[in-house]
């Protein structure tokens, strides 16, 4: 993960694919990537036989991770997926406490 005040990102390299060939699913705080090349067009058999079988990527999420607030671009076989942070560090019902 790269994080900075507001955000959170996830960065993957996935060669060979294009976003239509990329889906991406939350369920609670799980990711789910699965990428499985669709189109044979343009590609050489060899190639097409591997990319075609795919990958499933999976991680959980920090905490802090508003899932409802995502988005992800694909460019040049690079999947960026970001996400905001739950605002005031509150976040499943966690609570920080000043103790003097």
């Amino acid at each position: 993960f790269i994080e900075d005040d507001n955000k959170i990102y996830l960065i993957y390299e996935l060669p060979g694919f294009e976003e239509k060939d990329i889906s991406v699913a939350i369920k609670g705080r799980k990711l789910e990537i699965v990428a499985k090349k669709v189109d044979k067009e343009g590609i050489p058999n060899y190639l097409h036989q591997k990319l075609k079988r795919g990958f499933v990527i999976q991680k959980t999420l920090p905490a802090r991770a508003n899932t409802k607030k995502m988005s992800y671009t694909v460019n040049n076989g690079v999947l960026e997926i970001t996400f905001e942070k739950h605002k005031g560090g509150n976040y499943n019902g966690a609570k920080k406490i000043k103790i003097n």
